[in-house]
C-alpha cells in the first residue's frame, strides 16, 4: 500500500512538471546567441528636453567612415579572428648570426629594453669605460681601452689576443654596440664593431663605423657578449632608462591602395634575400627556383604539397585557397623589389606565376603571415 501511494505520488509530479514547462513559449527562449551579437540595431534617437542643452548628450564616440577597398576583406556574419602566430616557439634564447665572410651579430628573443641593461652591464663588467650612450636609438661607445689587469677570457684580453693574430699593433682600441629591431616580435639584434685607430689622439666620433678593423675581434667579442646573455649572469630586466628606446622595425605589413598586403623589408638587398631564402627554409616551403639577378624566388604551394606538410597554418592555406571561386595556385613567385628613395628599403611582393590574377587576398595575407612568423 505505501509502495502504491509512494508510486502516485512521483507520477502526479512528473505530469505537473511536464504539464508547466509545456505552457512557456519556446520560440522566445532558444536564442540563437552565438550570431545574434553580429547583428547590427540601431536606437531611436533620444528625445531630448527644451530645458537641456543638446550638447551634452552628444555621441563622442564617433563611427569613422569605412574606406572602400576593392580587395577588403569580407567576412560575411562570421566575426574576424586575430592573425594567428604560426612560426615555432623553440627558438634559441641567444643565438650568432653569419651573413657572408664579414657579416655577424648577436638575437636575442627579448624586448631591446631588457637587452639594454644586459650589454650595459657586460661591458661594464670587462673594465670598459662607457665615452657616450645614446638610450633612444640603443648605441654605446668606449672609451680607449687599456689591457693591463685584464682576467681569462674577457673581452680585452680577446681584444689583445685578436690584436696579436691579425698582426695589430699599438694604436687605439674602442669598440660600439648597436642595438636593432629583429625581424621576429619582441626580439633584438646586437651589432658591435672594433676599431683601432692608429695613432694615440683622442677618440671623439659618434657615428657608427661601417665595419670593424678586424672581423675575427669582433666574433670573439660577440660570442662572448652571446655567453654573457645566456648565462643568465645579469637578470633580464626592463631598464627604466632604455624604455624610450626607438628603434626602426626591420620589418612591416604594407598594403596597396586597393588592399593588397605585402611585406616591407628596412634592410639591405643581400640580408633582405637571405632572410627570405632562411624563412623558406624554415617554414619547409619548397623552392623550385630562384634568380637572385631578377630578385625572386618561385615556390610550390599546390595544394599536394600543402596536404604533405600537416600542419595547421598550411592547412589553413588549403582551405582559403579553394574557398568560393579562387582558383587554387600551385606556383607563386615571392619577388623583392627595391625603393628609388633608400637602397635599404625593400618590398616583398606575391604574384601568382600561372595567370596575370592576383592571388586570393586572404591567401596572400596568410602566406606572408607564414614567411613573416619564420623570419631571423
Amino acid at each position: 500500500m505505501k509502495n502504491s501511494t509512494t508510486t502516485v505520488v512521483f507520477l502526479l509530479f512528473g505530469g505537473f512538471l511536464w504539464n508547466g514547462c509545456s505552457s512557456f513559449d519556446r520560440e522566445h527562449i532558444d536564442v540563437d546567441r552565438a550570431s545574434v551579437y553580429t547583428e547590427i540595431q540601431s536606437t531611436p534617437e533620444l528625445v531630448i528636453p527644451s530645458h537641456m542643452d543638446p550638447i551634452e548628450v552628444e555621441d563622442l564616440w564617433v563611427v569613422p567612415e569605412i574606406e572602400d577597398r576593392p580587395l577588403a576583406p569580407f567576412f560575411g556574419n562570421e566575426v574576424p579572428r586575430p592573425m594567428p602566430i604560426v612560426g615555432p616557439t623553440d627558438l634559441d634564447l641567444v643565438s650568432i648570426q653569419n651573413l657572408g665572410p664579414n657579416r655577424s651579430w648577436v638575437v636575442v628573443q627579448r624586448a631591446p629594453e631588457t637587452v639594454w641593461p644586459v650589454i650595459k652591464q657586460w661591458i661594464q663588467d670587462s673594465g670598459i669605460v662607457i665615452r657616450y650612450e645614446d638610450r633612444r636609438n640603443g648605441s654605446l661607445f668606449s672609451e680607449p681601452m687599456s689591457f693591463e689587469g685584464t682576467q681569462p677570457d674577457s673581452p680585452r684580453t680577446l681584444i689583445e689576443q685578436g690584436k696579436q693574430n691579425a698582426d695589430i699593433s699599438g694604436g687605439t682600441d674602442w669598440m660600439a654596440v648597436q642595438l636593432e629591431n629583429g625581424f621576429r616580435r619582441s626580439s633584438t639584434e646586437v651589432h658591435l664593431r672594433y676599431m683601432n685607430e692608429p695613432s694615440d689622439e683622442v677618440v671623439t666620433t659618434t657615428e657608427w663605423p661601417e665595419k670593424s678593423v678586424s672581423i675575427d675581434i669582433e666574433r670573439a667579442l660577440l660570442n662572448n657578449l652571446a655567453q654573457y646573455d645566456a648565462s643568465g649572469y645579469v637578470a633580464p630586466t626592463v631598464s627604466i632608462e632604455a624604455t624610450n628606446i626607438s628603434l626602426k622595425p626591420k620589418v612591416e605589413v604594407v598594403e596597396d591602395e586597393q588592399g593588397f598586403p605585402s611585406l616591407r623589408f628596412h634592410v639591405d638587398f643581400t640580408r633582405a634575400w637571405a632572410t627570405i631564402q632562411k624563412a623558406l627554409n624554415n617554414a619547409e616551403i619548397n623552392i623550385l627556383s630562384q634568380e637572385s639577378g631578377d630578385r625572386y624566388f618561385e615556390v610550390e604551394v599546390s595544394e599536394t604539397a600543402l596536404r604533405n606538410k600537416q600542419k595547421n597554418f598550411f592547412r589553413r592555406l588549403i582551405r582559403l585557397g579553394n574557398e568560393g571561386t579562387n582558383k587554387y595556385p600551385s606556383t607563386v613567385r615571392i619577388l623583392i623589389e627595391g625603393s628609388d628613395d633608400s637602397d635599404d628599403v625593400y618590398t616583398i611582393r606575391l604574384i601568382n606565376v600561372e595567370s596575370e590574377d592576383r592571388l586570393p587576398v586572404e591567401f596572400a595575407r596568410q602566406l606572408l603571415l607564414i614567411l613573416r612568423e619564420h623570419l631571423i
